[in-house]
């Protein structure tokens, strides 16, 4: 799958329900596509779950900027700091995930500080 070699399973994702197979295939892509020079790729990881997958991207200089996202049969979870948003479609997942690498989006974090992670 492309894109994958940054997000290893360790396993065929072919058992997957389609939303977090659509999910990861588009992150795969989004990845790929947007190369984020601050990802690191030694901790960022996609683990199976019994109901689909979990992933965090980890950011290599701002742990509280990390991004993770949980994609099961019946919706995805994004989150980064304090946020966390549920979507049905893997395109609308991507899309915050998109906007939260690319520095396009301010979220809430902890004890009242706003964060605008960004990954270029």
């Amino acid at each position: 799958m492309t894109g994958m070699s940054m997000l290893d399973l360790g396993a065929d994702t072919a058992g997957l329900a389609p939303l977090p197979r659509a999910f990861l295939a588009g992150l795969g892509a989004l990845l790929d596509e947007l190369r984020p020079a601050r990802l690191d790729a030694g901790i960022t990881k996609a683990t199976r779950r019994d109901d689909g997958v979990e992933v965090v991207l980890a950011h290599a200089h701002e742990p509280a900027w990390s991004i993770w996202a949980q994609a099961a049969r019946d919706g995805v979870l994004v989150g980064c700091g304090a946020l966390h948003a549920e979507h049905t479609r893997a395109g609308d997942a991507l899309a915050l995930v998109a906007d939260l690498l690319g520095g396009r989006r301010e979220v809430p974090g902890y004890a009242g500080a706003r964060l605008r992670p960004d990954f270029r």
